[in-house]
């Protein structure tokens, strides 16, 4: 959820310079969450032979059956993978639609996620893909199943497509994307507001006396601010003290621009997602998933802010 609030300490200093204000698998019970609310459609696709199957949604129009198979996959290549697919998803309208696609990275070429169209159309709506693929990695991150899945994504109760993860095979012959690590085949066409974005270089330093997270902290929270932020227009400024956080992760993320600015570049939404497989691959990199602070750059502008902390009932920012 996104939302205003205040906060006693939202300061920093980065370099120096920049100060910042499976087969035969047991069932898994999915908690009561407001994130993932159980589907009344109970006709599930069996999917991945033999698998535990999970039904998961929060759009009251969408619901997606999630199966897990037996083949292990590497946890970090699937949460990149993921994130990277949600965040060039999210660089897009949501109202569009797109075609079947694979998604990869160079860097992670073990895993692949595979987007079919199931409805009468060989194409996909855009939120459905957003949902699907958010929902159904944030979940495998939930409860820790790192194995090839299948999931079936509907809308009101009509499956429309489907999501596979699973090994990644040489010489495929889909349309492949990837935001940070590169493309092959045809890639997706962008709009002209994303298609033109300038030199973003976040910088990012670990602040002191940070709290350490789980892997899992952290990408379930990445995860919720590329689907927050894929319903706001690319071009559109990130409100002041922008909150997002999670069900299931006691991570969050604050987001706020540079009020002086009176002239462009801005801090925007497209700058913001951008950010966030930017910070995984640091994160990734360090080894380390803690307290981060991050200053948003664009064409060498210091635009805006952000700041990867836990999530607290009560944040306090002082009076403007």
């Amino acid at each position: 959820m996104t939302g205003s609030f205040r906060h006693t300490a939202f300061t920093w200093c980065i370099t120096g310079i920049l100060c910042l204000i499976a087969t035969n698998a047991a069932v898994l019970n999915i908690p009561e969450d407001p994130m993932f609310q159980t589907s009344s459609h109970t006709s599930v696709t069996q999917v991945a032979n033999g698998t535990s199957k999970h039904t998961v949604g929060k759009n009251p129009r969408f619901s997606a059956h999630i199966g897990f198979g037996d083949i292990n996959l590497r946890p970090i290549a699937i949460l990149m993978v993921g994130a990277d697919a949600l965040a060039q998803l999210a660089l897009k309208d949501v109202t569009g639609r797109i075609p079947s696609t694979t998604f990869d990275m160079v860097a992670y070429p073990d895993v692949v996620i595979k987007m079919e169209s199931m409805g009468p159309t060989s194409d996909i709506s855009n939120e459905v893909a957003l949902l699907c693929i958010s929902q159904s990695i944030a979940y495998t991150a939930h409860v820790r199943r790192y194995r090839n899945s299948v999931a079936d994504c509907l809308w009101d109760n009509e499956l429309v497509a489907r999501i596979h993860v699973e090994q990644q095979h040489p010489n495929q012959d889909t349309n492949r994307l990837s935001l940070t690590g590169g493309s092959s085949g045809a890639p997706l066409t962008l709009n002209a507001s994303t298609a033109q974005l300038g030199a973003l270089t976040p910088r990012f330093v670990f602040l002191q006396r940070s709290e350490t997270f789980t892997v899992e902290d952290v990408f379930i929270v990445a995860l919720a601010v590329l689907k927050e932020f894929a319903y706001k227009p690319n071009e559109d400024p990130v409100g002041t003290y922008t909150y997002v956080r999670a069900n299931w992760s006691p991570a969050s993320m604050l987001f706020e621009p540079i009020s002086i600015r009176t002239r462009p570049p801005y801090f925007e939404y497209r700058w913001a997602i951008e950010t966030i497989p930017k910070m995984l691959a640091f994160l990734v990199r360090a080894r380390s998933f803690a307290d981060l602070g991050i200053a948003i750059i664009v064409d060498d502008v210091h635009v805006g802010n952000a700041i990867l902390d836990r999530r607290q009932k009560e944040k306090v920012l002082p009076e403007i």
